[in-house]
């Protein structure tokens, strides 16, 4: 039995096709826009990621470059220029 605009009830499009959320393209599509949100979400915290590996490497190199054995010491002016 049919309802007025022609479909059968329960019959989820019968054609198991992207629009009725079945099917290989279906999963495809799913797969597609994944991605694609995963590589957006990568680039938006790739500047957050590059400002935490710049402050955290001083950390270290900073106590390498102000050992007194160092080629050019540093002094405290060149410590906080550093970070």
């Amino acid at each position: 039995m049919k309802d007025s605009l022609g479909r059968i009830p329960g019959g989820g499009g019968g054609g198991g096709g992207a629009e009725s959320g079945h099917g290989p393209a279906a999963a495809k599509l799913g797969l597609r826009t994944t991605l694609a949100q995963m590589w957006v979400a990568a680039v938006v915290n790739l500047g957050s990621v590059a400002a935490g590996a710049s402050l955290g490497f001083t950390a270290v190199a900073l106590e390498r470059m102000a050992n007194e054995n160092a080629t050019r010491p540093l002094t405290d002016t060149d410590k906080s220029w550093i970070g």
